[in-house]
């Protein structure tokens, strides 16, 4: 099944199964296709990114925000990812994402993930955070997207605090990011 068939199968499906609470944890269970390998004849690196955006679509439809950020004018948008592999997926090994929604700081919501692998493992785990944004207007913070969830479902969330290992990552990559990369030493290469 192609990436695009694969996206709009997730979408559809998300849009008519239960509202996910916040400390919910979604599972898809996947297969990998021929044109998820590489030159090794395993998932590409790439390729869990990939998968990983069909968990991100699954937890934003099922939670409502998909909803909230598109009834704001905008649209989502991914900021960064930390993911360490730790077991190949073979063509047509039928594995697992799970994910779960961590916590927000004022501009990003946190998801940690894991690709389950047949034997039960982690194949790849880690974090990535996202947010909404609009043409000209930039993010839309998380304040504003908890106003604005609070009015369509009735409902004020309480997202959870995040962990210490992903305050920590946020600060890292701030700091990663913050780096003048004009100053560089030339590469001896």
């Amino acid at each position: 099944m192609s990436l695009y068939l694969r996206l709009i199968w997730v979408f559809v499906r998300a849009l008519f199964r239960s509202k996910l609470q916040m400390s919910d944890t979604i599972e898809l269970k996947l297969c990998v296709l021929p044109n998820d390998l590489d030159a090794n004849l395993h998932m590409n690196n790439g390729r869990f990114m990939t998968v990983l955006d069909l968990g991100i679509v699954e937890a934003v439809v099922r939670s409502g925000f998909f909803r909230t950020i598109r009834s704001m004018g905008g649209a989502l948008m991914a900021g960064g990812v930390l993911m360490t592999f730790r077991r190949q997926l073979k063509p047509f090994a039928r594995y697992t994402l799970r994910m779960r929604y961590l916590g927000c700081d004022p501009y990003w919501h946190v998801f940690e993930f894991v690709f389950i692998h047949p034997n039960g493992t982690a194949a790849a785990k880690g974090l990535v955070k996202g947010t909404g944004v609009r043409k000209r207007h930039g993010i839309i913070t998380t304040p504003l997207m908890w106003a604005q969830y609070a009015k369509l479902f009735g409902e004020e969330p309480r997202p959870p605090e995040l962990p210490d290992y992903a305050v920590r990552w946020l600060a890292l990559e701030a700091e990663i990011f913050a780096t003048q990369h004009q100053n560089w030493p030339a590469s001896p290469l």
